[in-house]
């Protein structure tokens, strides 16, 4: 990490962020580079954004992929306007151009060009 006084932001080199909830890892986001601004109000991550939301009692493993998500942390509101793959264990994929998501309201949004391809679990 770089900071310089004159700028009030700090620049990142492959960062890995991670989100605790009830004292155990929750998500993780790394990515090439990043930056943070406004006293760590806005983080901004660029290339090869990997976010991993761990699975839960309630919801399966999820991945996302995209080249740049922006985390505004007093909100708990993260956007992209670049394409967006998410993967849903077991079997679903979505692609998308755009993305808010919501942690308030607890919604992922994908503004266009949205494709789900979900392959149905076989019978035993």
């Amino acid at each position: 990490m770089k900071h310089y006084n004159y700028s009030e932001k700090a620049f990142l080199i492959q960062p890995f962020y991670t989100r605790y909830e009830n004292g155990k890892p929750h998500t993780s986001i790394k990515s090439f580079a990043g930056e943070i601004n406004n006293k760590g109000d806005e983080v901004f991550l660029k290339k090869n954004v990997v976010l991993i939301r761990l699975p839960t009692a309630k919801k399966k493993k999820m991945t996302l992929f995209t080249d740049e998500l922006n985390i505004f942390t007093k909100l708990d509101i993260v956007i992209s306007e670049k394409p967006v793959k998410i993967i849903q264990e077991p079997d679903i994929e979505i692609d998308g151009v755009g993305m808010k998501y919501d942690k308030k309201e607890g919604t992922i949004k994908l503004l266009s060009n949205v494709k789900v391809y979900y392959e149905k679990p076989q019978s035993n």
